[in-house]
């Protein structure tokens, strides 16, 4: 995301050293969801379409994908209220749940444009079925993208083509989760079964 400089090496994107390209261009392309969902007192549509690039059909159906849509709905006193009057009407987040606002956060990568997805901890603060729930809609939905995750609950891993294990900042171990597994002395085996064991 080019929040900090690197000190050594390089990351490369399609061939691009991204040292190359400023940090917000970077940041634009890049499509990201972290473990603390961002909302702002704004409208629905600014939340959850910042740059105004999405009709009200692609983010009424983006919500729906992740069961918030009804809720907005609810949320109006009048059931005659179009579509357009739900979207622009006052964001109220007190009305999510924590793993509902993760949830609209989701619905807000699925309308963002790009094809690399960074996903840190984006479900280390909700229940089980919440977790399945958008590790659902993550295949589904970005089955097309590189997807980059960040994770400390490893069951989450185990359907990506590559995991990568890092120890005090250092690369210790590479391969296919479901390899990775087989292998007793692996790291991330060691890890994935003293999980499930507890």
């Amino acid at each position: 995301m080019r929040l900090i400089n690197l000190v050594s090496g390089k990351i490369t994107l399609d061939d691009i050293d991204l040292s190359t390209v400023s940090g917000s261009v970077i940041r634009e392309k890049l499509i990201c969801l972290t473990q603390d969902p961002f909302l702002f007192p704004a409208s629905v549509r600014s939340n959850i379409d910042p740059f105004t690039k999405s009709s009200d059909e692609d983010i009424v159906t983006a919500l729906q994908k992740v069961g918030l849509w009804s809720i907005f709905v609810d949320k109006s006193t009048n059931s005659s209220t179009s579509p357009k009057e739900v979207l622009d009407s006052l964001m109220d987040a007190d009305v999510l749940s924590h793993g509902q606002r993760q949830l609209f956060c989701l619905a807000r990568a699925m309308l963002k444009a790009g094809k690399v997805l960074i996903l840190d901890e984006p479900t280390s603060s909700v229940d089980t079925q919440t977790d399945a729930r958008m590790q659902e809609i993550i295949r589904d939905e970005f089955k097309d993208h590189t997807v980059i995750m960040i994770a400390h609950r490893l069951s989450s891993l185990l359907t990506f083509d590559r995991v990568v294990v890092l120890d005090d900042g250092r690369l210790v171990e590479f391969g296919k989760p479901m390899e990775l597994l087989k292998n007793s002395s692996s790291s991330f085996a060691k890890m994935y079964n003293s999980i499930m064991s507890a």
